[in-house]
């Protein structure tokens, strides 16, 4: 348990098969769902709740601020659902070994919320600081300092979005480099 200001236990629940590997969930401080933060520092020093199925992959989640996906701390939870979760924030690199300069994984850094089937791939929703609507973000460096309420369905594409300023409606800057340095959509 940690402890808050007052000096009173504070717990944090981490379901099954979730926080495995190297660093995983080191220094964690928010709840983690089945099947979540896999692959060497996923969660590391993560401060918020991680839906099913998210955080996969090297340095995912990293220093995360914010909720990611959709809350499944038990199988019993999956019936009130139409269908189990895709999870978020997801990089296929899951180690530490050769690994390019520069590397940050998906929603590294993170500050906003995240929804289910977002930010898929290497440098996606990293240092992202605006709430991502669902299947959104998903491709290497989509999102990567967003700044800017992305809608579902959005931004889908090799670095779609990044460093976008503005507001991105549904179904919107699909395609790679699409509304790259947007400030208005």
């Amino acid at each position: 348990a940690c402890t808050d200001v007052l000096g009173e236990d504070i717990f944090y629940t981490i379901a099954t098969q979730a926080c495995n590997g190297f660093e995983v969930c080191f220094n964690n401080t928010g709840n983690v769902s089945i099947s979540s933060c896999l692959g060497e520092s996923a969660c590391y020093a993560n401060d918020g709740n991680i839906g099913m199925n998210s955080c996969d992959g090297l340095t995912t989640c990293a220093y995360n601020k914010a909720d990611i996906g959709i809350m499944v701390m038990v199988p019993e939870d999956l019936e009130d659902l139409d269908s189990e979760p895709s999870g978020s924030c997801v990089d296929d690199r899951k180690n530490s070994g050769n690994v390019p300069d520069g590397y940050l994984g998906a929603c590294i850094l993170n500050q906003a919320y995240v929804s289910d089937g977002s930010c898929y791939g290497e440098e996606s929703c990293a240092a992202n600081f605006a709430e991502i609507g669902v299947n959104s973000c998903n491709s290497d460096g989509a999102c990567f300092q967003n700044q800017g309420i992305v809608g579902d369905l959005s931004c889908n594409g090799p670095g779609a979005c990044k460093e976008n300023k503005g507001p991105v409606g549904d179904n919107s800057c699909v395609g790679p480099i699409s509304c790259a340095a947007n400030q208005f959509t």
